[in-house]
């Protein structure tokens, strides 16, 4: 294993906080244990796992050594491989960029509570071994101010939105500000060859799924079934997570079950809301980079970077890579859209009246984090 260190310093806040009503920020203190370390340190971990992972498995591990008054120590953040899922994502490249979103928020969350952290990345990362090392981080508090509450509420509104959105191009500006700070970012919007390309492919691409009967069993493990489900599991999809609400939800609780949801039916209905869905977006983005696990996990940064970056906008994305993931599409997007690098991320995008919060189906800290 070959790690290479970058630094990344951070000037902010250095004692836990919890404020309440009124538009402020409240922290889901459900996620805290003790592992010996400063209550701030187990609060940054809680934040970095709202971000996004395929079928919301959350395939993270971490590992902490705490240093001395609990204010600086080393960690290292792992791949679960038990998470991984082999039927959607065979070689592990949606699973890496879910960990460099993890990695991102974290590094984000450190600097939002006033810590430096150097991180040391594996470079020769293979993704296949059991729970290997991503990256090991080294942390120390910088700064005793109160937290920066601005990044740490963009990081628990940031979602993914299954939504119907507005017939409402996005905002020129704001095309020009994302593709200022994101030069390996492409914008297709509704109406050019690139969306009705990207538009199709994305469409046929959930007709296969749907009729892959180990992609719906892999679908159906994830898939929760009533609240209570939910909570206790503290992963996976709930209804939220499927765009389902009010009577819709209630009605999907009571008549969907595990065996159900591999059904022709259920099958059908996925295709359905994925045209729906389709039908109502005003644009596409998507993110090239590297191949390979390593530049996958550098990708998955630049993923959530751009994901915040864009709720800060307040422009609702919605994940649908389903292109990506069946080879006679992913083999052809790139020479479609012209791309110099592989597409790695598809996003459908527009605005929503309302764009709402992370639902914060999270585990807590405890199941994925031990002590060195």
């Amino acid at each position: 294993m070959v790690l290479t260190r970058r630094s990344f310093l951070s000037c902010g806040a250095a004692i836990t906080i919890s404020i309440g009503c009124g538009g402020k920020l409240v922290l889901d203190r459900s996620a805290a244990l003790d592992l010996g370390l400063d209550q701030r340190v187990q609060d940054i971990i809680y934040y970095a796992s709202l971000a996004p992972s395929g079928h919301n498995t959350q395939p993270w591990l971490v590992e902490i050594e705490a240093g001395e008054f609990r204010l600086q120590g080393r960690m290292t953040v792992r791949l679960d491989s038990s998470r991984a899922l082999p039927a959607v994502d065979p070689t592990l490249r949606e699973t890496c960029i879910s960990i460099g979103a993890f990695i991102e928020n974290l590094v984000r969350a450190f600097d939002a509570y006033g810590y430096s952290t150097e991180l040391s990345f594996n470079e020769q990362l293979d993704a296949s071994a059991e729970n290997p090392i991503v990256v090991e981080i080294v942390y120390a508090q910088t700064a005793s101010h109160l937290p920066r509450i601005q990044a740490l509420e963009l990081m628990a509104k940031r979602h993914s939105d299954k939504s119907e959105y507005l017939d409402k191009p996005i905002c020129t500006s704001s095309l020009a500000q994302l593709s200022g700070q994101f030069p390996e970012l492409s914008c297709y919007e509704k109406g050019s060859t690139g969306f009705d390309w990207l538009k199709t492919a994305t469409l046929d691409a959930n007709i296969v799924q749907a009729a892959d009967l180990a992609k719906r069993a892999e679908l159906a493990q994830w898939l929760r079934f009533s609240d209570e489900e939910a909570t206790e599991k503290a992963d996976g999809l709930p209804a939220e997570q499927l765009g389902l609400s009010g009577i819709i939800k209630t009605l999907y609780y009571w008549t969907t079950d595990r065996e159900s949801a591999q059904s022709d039916k259920f099958a059908q209905q996925g295709v359905d809301m994925a045209k729906n869905a389709l039908d109502h977006c005003a644009a596409f983005f998507v993110l090239t980079g590297g191949s390979g696990s390593y530049e996958a996990v550098l990708t998955g940064r630049r993923v959530q970077a751009f994901w915040l970056a864009a709720t800060e906008l307040g422009i609702s994305l919605g994940p649908m890579s389903q292109a990506l993931e069946e080879i006679l599409w992913a083999s052809k997007i790139d020479s479609e859209l012209g791309l110099e690098q592989p597409a790695q991320m598809l996003f459908r995008a527009g605005y929503v009246e309302n764009y709402g919060e992370n639902n914060r189906i999270r585990r807590p800290v405890s199941a994925y984090c031990t002590q060195l």
